[in-house]
Formats: C-alpha cells, sequence, structure tokens
C-alpha cells in the first residue's frame, strides 16, 4: 500500500510539473476571438457634503465675525459599451449620459452673502469601426465618430449662465494590422492551473486545448442576462458541462465549484491585448460653444471652431506572459484650429492655430491575480505651433513650443465581479518655449475633438500631478 501511495504522489508531482510547463509555454498572443458581440452597462453616483467654518475679524479692535460656507454636489452617470470582432469587423462603441448638480452658499453672521446653483447634463457617443479588406488582419478601412452635447447651468444670487456645446469628430483611416483582445485566454490558463493544483484534473492538456477551451469562453459570454444570477447560471453550467464532455474533470466536489465559480467571477479582468496596428489619418471636426448671460447685464457669447488634423499613428501590444504585459505608442500629426468668435452681437475676429505635434508613450502592465491589475507608464510630448497672425484680416494666431514628460500608475481591484476600485496617479513637468505675448500651448492627442489647449498667461515651467479614485458597478 506504501508503495501505491508513493507512486500516486509521484505521478500527481509528475502531472503537475507537466501542466505548469503547459501555463508557462502558453502564448496569449496566439489566441485570436471568434465572432462575438458584447456588451456592458454601468452606473456611476457620488454625493458628497461639505462644510467650512471660520471666524476672523479685519482689525485688532473689531469682534470676531463668523464665517460659514456650505456645499453639497450630486453626480450620475450611465455608462454602455458594445464590442463587436469578426473576421472582416471590428467595433468599439461607447455611449454615456451625465447628470451633476451643486449647491453653494456662504453665511457671514448667519446673513446670506453669496448662493450659488449648477447643473450639468451630457451625451456623450463614441463609434469606432475598421473593415479588413482580408478579413483577420492585413489592410484596413477605418471610420469613427465621436459626438458629444453638453448643457450647463450657472446661477450666482441674480445672474444666471446657460451654456450648450456641441461636438462633432468624424476621423477617417487606412491603416495595417490588427490587436484583438486577449483575457479570455489568460482566463481558461487561470482555470486549468487552479484545478490542476487541487488535484481535479488527471489529463495533460496541450496549448491548442487551452486555446480552443478559451474560445469557447468567449462563445457563451455572449449571452447577454438583465438578471446577473440567471447570467451566471448559465455560464457555470455550459462551462461544467464543458470541462467534463472534453476530459478536464473526472470528480466534482465543492471545492471544484468554488474555485469554478471564482475564477469565473475575476479571471478575465482587466481586458488584455496583442498585436500591432499602424494606420494613416485625416480627422475632420466641429465645435459650437454658444453661452447666454441674464442678469446685472445681457449677453451672448458665441464660438465657432473646424478643426482638420492628418498624420501617422502606431500602437503595439505584447503579452510577454500570464502576468506581463508591455505597451507602447507612438502619434504624429499636423492640425489646424480656425475658429471665430462673437461677443454682445459683436465680431472679435478669427483664430487660426496651425501646428505639429509629436506624441511617444510606453508602459507595463502587471497582473499578479485575478482581481487585481497595475500599470506603470511614462511618456514625451512635443506641440510647435507658427504664428499666422495677419492684423490687416483681423486674424490672431499663437506662437510657441512646449515639451511635456509624464509618469503615471493606475490600480484596478475588483471587490466583486460587478463593482471596481480604481486609482491612478498621474505626473507632469512642462517646459514652454514662447514669448509672453502669446499664450501656452498643450499637447492635445489626435483622436481628441480638439486641437489647441490655451492657458489665460504665459508660464516657463510648470510642475503638476493628480491622484483619482472612483468606484464603478456595472449592472451586466
Amino acid at each position: 500500500m506504501r508503495h501505491l501511495e508513493k507512486l500516486r504522489i509521484a505521478l500527481f508531482t509528475t502531472i503537475s510539473l507537466t501542466a505548469t510547463a503547459q501555463i508557462q509555454d502558453l502564448d496569449l498572443s496566439d489566441y485570436k476571438l471568434p465572432e462575438l458581440k458584447r456588451q456592458t452597462l454601468g452606473f456611476d453616483f457620488g454625493l458628497s457634503n461639505r462644510v467650512d467654518k471660520s471666524f476672523y475679524s479685519t482689525s485688532y479692535f473689531e469682534d470676531f465675525n463668523e464665517e460659514i460656507m456650505n456645499s453639497a454636489a450630486l453626480n450620475s452617470r450611465v455608462i454602455h459599451t458594445f464590442y463587436h470582432n469578426s473576421p472582416y469587423w471590428q467595433q468599439d462603441f461607447y455611449s454615456s449620459v451625465n447628470m451633476d448638480a451643486d449647491y453653494r452658499d456662504a453665511k457671514e453672521d448667519k446673513a446670506l452673502i453669496n448662493e450659488t446653483h449648477r447643473f450639468n447634463g451630457g451625451l456623450s457617443l463614441y463609434l469606432v469601426n475598421r473593415y479588413y479588406l482580408q478579413g483577420n488582419g492585413g489592410f484596413f478601412l477605418g471610420g469613427t465618430a465621436d459626438v458629444s452635447y453638453n448643457y450647463n447651468y450657472y446661477k450666482e444670487l441674480n445672474n444666471r449662465d446657460k451654456t450648450n456645446q456641441v461636438t462633432i469628430y468624424l476621423p477617417l483611416s487606412i491603416g495595417y494590422g490588427r490587436i484583438e483582445q486577449v483575457q479570455d485566454a489568460r482566463q481558461a490558463a487561470y482555470i486549468y492551473d487552479a484545478l490542476q493544483k487541487q488535484g481535479k484534473i488527471d489529463a495533460v492538456k496541450s496549448a491548442e486545448e487551452l486555446l480552443e477551451f478559451a474560445r469557447f469562453i468567449s462563445t457563451i459570454k455572449n449571452e447577454r442576462f438583465f438578471d446577473f444570477r440567471n447570467k451566471r447560471i448559465y455560464e457555470l453550467e455550459e462551462l461544467d458541462r464543458y470541462l467534463k464532455e472534453n476530459g478536464y474533470i473526472d470528480e466534482q466536489d465543492i471545492s471544484y465549484f468554488a474555485t469554478l465559480s471564482d475564477l469565473w467571477s475575476y479571471g478575465n479582468t482587466p481586458i488584455r491585448n496583442t498585436g500591432f496596428r499602424a494606420e494613416t489619418f485625416i480627422n475632420p471636426g466641429y465645435d459650437l460653444n454658444e453661452t447666454l448671460y441674464r442678469g446685472e447685464f445681457d449677453d451672448l457669447y458665441n464660438m465657432r471652431a473646424y478643426v482638420l488634423k492628418t498624420g501617422l499613428k502606431a500602437t503595439y501590444e505584447k503579452p510577454i506572459n500570464l502576468y506581463w504585459q508591455h505597451y507602447m505608442n507612438a502619434d504624429v500629426y499636423w492640425g489646424t484650429e480656425k475658429s471665430r468668435i462673437r461677443f454682445s452681437n459683436y465680431y472679435l475676429g478669427k483664430y487660426i492655430y496651425p501646428g505639429v505635434y509629436l506624441d511617444l508613450n510606453h508602459g507595463v502592465g502587471y497582473y499578479p491575480n485575478t482581481r487585481t491589475s497595475i500599470n506603470a507608464f511614462y511618456g514625451l510630448s512635443m506641440v510647435k505651433h507658427f504664428d499666422k497672425t495677419d492684423l490687416d484680416e483681423n486674424t490672431m494666431g499663437i506662437k510657441g513650443q512646449n515639451l511635456t514628460a509624464n509618469l503615471g500608475f493606475d490600480l484596478n481591484y475588483y471587490i466583486s465581479p460587478q463593482v471596481r476600485l480604481s486609482a491612478d496617479l498621474n505626473v507632469y513637468y512642462t517646459v514652454n518655449n514662447a514669448k509672453s505675448e502669446y499664450a501656452e500651448v498643450d499637447y492635445i492627442a489626435s483622436d481628441q475633438p480638439y486641437f489647441n489647449y490655451q492657458y489665460p498667461g504665459y508660464q516657463k515651467s510648470r510642475f503638476n500631478y493628480a491622484l483619482s479614485a472612483s468606484l464603478q458597478y456595472f449592472l451586466f
């Protein structure tokens, strides 16, 4: 009996080492998504309140005055995403509806001295299409629609402002290469590895069999249920059936189902990509911004801007193994913005901002377990604007150069399959070279619906950092 026990242990150890080697040899880049359609619906909601109480005196001989500042804010957002992958088509669709409101007041010795109300609502639609002429890669034709509307209402005592902004952005591109999602292959490897370590799997599976398992995982995720519980039951039943029919497991117990449920909930997050894509593009856009002022004085501000960008960009993503990934992108383009501004029915003139932009980025991702992802990234961007000022034609330009280096980190942790905690830190250092009469210029990505961003004053250099955290809930 003791010899049989030793033989069983030796056999299990051999299978474990072989299976571990299979996991290590699995190249996520070999995975190709089947035809699928996948979507999510999520909600963001935030509520905050702040009270500041202070005592001050304008003179040593005066009594102290009491000042109380109170503020409350409500933020909400609905987000819908859709992803479609097939040999000839890749589609990414994002839409959101947001509403924000806040109230602030200031009292001095219990007397109201200031009061503000603000409401903001908006709609955003973003659709990316790529059609592959030969299917599964090669040359493609691309088209994007980026449309947004934003309304803002602001009231301070007897003054009211109403702002409407419309942005339309329609980039077109021709390129080569394809980038696809591979997180389902990572999940298949995690499930196989965990069950093997528990002794639930006796057979050793090849890398191709694991990739076939991943394709099955991608397929059953396409089924959508409004009730999350029914969706989970269906997926686990299909997963259990596949594992039994394809010789992955011989016996079942409570530990098997617990492991399967946990890895199914977290094993496919976050999104991982692989591939290379390069393209040349032309991006026309239009922006309308109009504000109506009512109160002590009545005015109307109207700005219409036309944007055009053309250039080259390339992206490369490579999973090193199950736990590490790196990505790179480069973007260089020429662009110009032409705008006309009117204020109080007076024509203020034209503005023309031609320039050249360059952006380089590299990042590394680390995925230590099924719930956590950490990304570190750095980049360099450069801007050079050319002055096209013509006072005879009432045309204003801008001249300047900008060099910005950035470093950042982000962390995502899934508290549950539907609740995600995110935090990120970004650090920027900017150096400008411009004459003092010119405003400062910044880099704007080629796929954003703007060209030039100006600060109200000139700064030779600037250091910024931003730290943020958020909590997201996904309905399905």
